[in-house]
């Protein structure tokens, strides 16, 4: 027998006295269903007990305590059936405490991951930007340089027109000689 069942049954059987003076364990619970655990097991099992969910009074008889289950041992029993039960219980709360957790932690990570990635996302928009900005710049200076020349150019072209007009009367008074 498990140390649970063990449990089991004492809970069970104080719940079921309903005795306020509580039961002796070994003349009052175990020896009328004929068990018989060994000492080792008696005392992991009063370990479990007192932490909660029984009260050791004394007894008069040796090595034979007296058990009165607790306001909390009742409501295990009430809520639970027994207390494998409850443990059975409290083992999938804490695997749902620890999932949950875990999702806790899953999505920190991807909050974070989407915090970085918007401020690479602005960072390279920004940068863009500001090559565009500088091509665009150059872009006009380009285009200004270029209107610059345009305009060298057709000054010079004019300039040499004036000098050939200039020149051309005299070139044309010869040709009609």
């Amino acid at each position: 027998m498990t140390d649970n069942q063990l449990i089991d049954i004492i809970l069970l059987d104080l719940y079921d006295k309903s005795n306020p003076a509580g039961a002796s364990l070994k003349m009052g619970i175990l020896e009328p269903r004929n068990l018989n655990p060994d000492k080792e097991q008696i005392n992991r099992v009063l370990t479990k007990l007192k932490s909660g969910l029984v009260d050791q009074k004394e007894s008069i008889v040796a090595n034979d305590p007296r058990l009165v289950i607790t306001d909390r041992g009742i409501e295990i029993i009430e809520k639970f059936g027994d207390y494998s039960s409850f443990l059975e219980s409290e083992q999938k709360d804490q695997i749902k405490e620890t999932r949950q957790s875990k999702v806790n932690v899953i999505l920190k990570i991807i909050s974070t991951l989407g915090i970085i990635w918007g401020a690479v996302f602005t960072i390279l928009t920004f940068m863009k930007d500001s090559k565009i900005e500088r091509l665009e710049t150059q872009n006009k200076t380009l285009a200004e340089q270029v209107d610059s020349l345009k305009k060298e150019i057709k000054t010079r072209a004019n300039n040499k027109q004036s000098q050939s007009s200039a020149s051309s009367p005299l070139d044309h008074d010869t040709v009609k000689r």
